[in-house]
């Protein structure tokens, strides 16, 4: 989907964060920015007097990704000087397909 929006916009996983539905960013939890349980907490409850942890299995979680201001204006560019290319392509064509023989 975002491929056809951009017309192939190169997008690597660095441009983009990882959000919920609220639109918070899930960070990772591990050591140095290690990606680490970043949405485990959202899978276990804690159960019974002791309070231990259960596995939940059948939760669904939304996740989006999103993408920052400036990448997107790069994209916004990006599209337009694709559909401006087509349209001279398409032209170009036009006009070779109808030179008189």
């Amino acid at each position: 989907m975002f491929l056809k929006w951009s017309h192939s916009y190169p997008l690597s996983i660095d441009d983009v964060k990882l959000r919920n539905k609220n639109w918070v960013e899930l960070l990772p939890k591990g050591p140095s920015n290690e990606d680490l349980n970043a949405i485990e907490s959202d899978f276990y409850t804690f159960k019974g007097k002791s309070k231990t942890r259960h596995f939940s299995a059948n939760k669904v979680l939304d996740l989006y990704l999103g993408i920052g201001y400036t990448l997107r204006s790069e994209i916004e560019s990006h599209i337009e000087e694709q559909s401006t290319n087509s349209v001279l392509v398409s032209y170009q064509v036009f006009l070779a397909s109808t030179k008189p023989s």
